[in-house]
């Protein structure tokens, strides 16, 4: 069974989404599920914040997989991935996030987790990364004068993915979509996608943050909003 549950943004430290994460965590079935938290998005930092934060979840099987500041071997990555019941992807830089991640093959690895029964997760950029595109501000990191940037995800949800979704986002995505085939999926802070077995439903952690679903029909776009616990198609 497939099961993905992606974040556009939230605090940690403010318990703005704990209840997002624990709706996740329950999706393993298990009771106290073994959790990896891969920090690449943020040049393997937070690693202290997450740990205290899953700590602060009950979680006592806990995994960090760091690609930058370690050199991790095939096998030990293969292992920490396929052994963990709940993955997590950390926000930050989604450019940085997918280079690394092809590099290490971790891409490929994910891949098949979601088809392994293994919950995957992520918020911002470590949403961004399950979706086949990505619409980013990581250019941000780098250049002074930037734009959102089109970029390749892993492809496990085949559609657009805007994180903390707002009026400046909603503009250029909009723009974007009057070329492009897939669905688009804006997600607000306190806003995630589900997806169980490629059926796709909306988890908040407060009643007003939404989604917002773009497609592009024959050059004309359209959007539509969805609510928490409500179902959708892409």
């Amino acid at each position: 069974m497939s099961k993905i549950v992606t974040l556009g943004g939230g605090e940690f430290t403010r318990g703005e989404v704990e209840s997002i994460d624990r709706f996740a965590l329950d999706l393993t079935g298990k009771y106290d599920p073994r959790v990896l938290y891969i920090p690449t998005a943020s040049n393997d930092e937070e690693r202290d914040l997450m740990t205290d934060y899953y700590k602060s979840l009950g979680v006592s099987e806990y995994e960090i997989l760091c690609l930058i500041e370690d050199s991790p071997s095939d096998e030990e990555i293969r292992e920490k991935i396929f052994s963990a019941d709940y993955i997590f992807a950390g926000g930050g830089d989604a450019i940085l996030l997918m280079d690394v991640w092809s590099k290490y093959n971790v891409d490929k690895y994910i891949r098949e987790a979601y088809y392994k029964d293994i919950v995957l997760s992520g918020i911002s950029a470590g949403s961004i990364c399950y979706f086949e595109i990505g619409h980013t501000d990581s250019l941000s990191y780098h250049h002074e004068n930037w734009d959102y940037h089109r970029m390749h995800g892993t492809g496990v949800i085949p559609a657009i993915h805007s994180p903390h979704f707002n009026e400046h986002r909603n503009a250029s995505l909009t723009r974007w979509m009057q070329t492009e085939a897939l669905s688009g999926v804006g997600l607000e802070d306190n806003c995630a996608l589900c997806c169980i077995d490629g059926k796709y439903s909306v988890v908040t952690s407060r009643p007003e943050a939404k989604a917002h679903i773009f497609r592009n029909n024959n050059g004309t776009v359209t959007k539509e909003y969805y609510y928490n616990k409500e179902e959708l198609s892409l």
